[in-house]
Protein backbone atom coordinates (compact mmCIF):
# COMPACT_ATOMS: atom_id res chain seq x y z
CA UNK A 1 0.00 0.00 0.00
CA UNK A 2 1.11 3.57 -1.05
CA UNK A 3 0.23 6.92 0.98
CA UNK A 4 -0.28 9.90 -1.21
CA UNK A 5 1.06 13.21 -0.65
CA UNK A 6 0.69 16.71 -1.58
CA UNK A 7 3.69 18.58 -2.92
CA UNK A 8 3.87 22.40 -2.35
CA UNK A 9 6.00 24.98 -4.26
CA UNK A 10 6.18 28.13 -2.47
CA UNK A 11 8.68 30.87 -2.90
CA UNK A 12 11.30 31.13 0.16
CA UNK A 13 10.87 33.84 2.78
CA UNK A 14 13.04 35.08 5.91
CA UNK A 15 11.47 33.00 8.26
CA UNK A 16 12.46 30.06 5.91
CA UNK A 17 16.36 30.40 6.20
CA UNK A 18 17.12 27.29 8.23
CA UNK A 19 15.18 25.24 6.36
CA UNK A 20 17.25 26.92 3.20
CA UNK A 21 20.63 26.43 4.67
CA UNK A 22 19.97 22.94 5.35
CA UNK A 23 18.53 21.57 1.97
CA UNK A 24 21.04 23.96 -0.14
CA UNK A 25 24.30 22.72 2.26
CA UNK A 26 22.84 18.79 1.52
CA UNK A 27 22.61 19.93 -2.23
CA UNK A 28 26.36 21.11 -1.90
CA UNK A 29 27.91 18.37 -0.38
CA UNK A 30 26.15 15.97 -2.80
CA UNK A 31 26.25 18.00 -6.15
CA UNK A 32 29.16 20.36 -5.54
CA UNK A 33 29.88 20.79 -9.42
CA UNK A 34 26.24 22.35 -9.95
CA UNK A 35 26.57 25.22 -7.83
CA UNK A 36 28.29 28.42 -8.35
CA UNK A 37 29.66 28.12 -4.40
CA UNK A 38 31.26 25.26 -2.78
CA UNK A 39 29.95 23.46 0.57
CA UNK A 40 32.70 25.42 2.41
CA UNK A 41 32.36 28.82 1.32
CA UNK A 42 27.92 28.46 2.34
CA UNK A 43 29.05 26.67 5.75
CA UNK A 44 30.71 29.84 6.61
CA UNK A 45 27.59 32.34 6.19
CA UNK A 46 26.32 33.74 9.11
CA UNK A 47 22.93 33.82 10.08
CA UNK A 48 21.96 36.98 9.02
CA UNK A 49 23.63 36.05 5.34
CA UNK A 50 20.93 33.24 5.35
CA UNK A 51 17.78 35.13 6.38
CA UNK A 52 19.18 37.75 3.34
CA UNK A 53 19.52 35.44 1.09
CA UNK A 54 16.29 33.75 1.93
CA UNK A 55 14.32 37.17 2.04
CA UNK A 56 15.97 38.49 -1.14
CA UNK A 57 16.65 36.33 -3.81
CA UNK A 58 14.23 33.91 -5.71
CA UNK A 59 14.63 30.55 -3.94
CA UNK A 60 11.48 27.98 -4.06
CA UNK A 61 11.00 25.52 -1.78
CA UNK A 62 9.31 22.02 -2.31
CA UNK A 63 7.55 20.68 0.59
CA UNK A 64 6.26 17.31 0.40
CA UNK A 65 3.63 17.17 3.42
CA UNK A 66 5.98 17.16 6.44
CA UNK A 67 9.65 17.99 5.23
CA UNK A 68 11.12 20.11 2.33
CA UNK A 69 12.42 17.87 -0.24
CA UNK A 70 13.98 20.87 -3.14
CA UNK A 71 14.80 23.86 -3.81
CA UNK A 72 15.27 25.98 -6.58
CA UNK A 73 16.86 29.72 -7.42
CA UNK A 74 14.94 32.10 -10.15
CA UNK A 75 17.09 35.06 -12.07
CA UNK A 76 15.28 38.21 -12.35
Amino acid sequence: MTSESTLTIRLCGTNDWEDLRVIRLEALSDTPDAYGSTYEESLRWSDAQWKNAASTRLYYLADRTVAWSAWCRGLQ
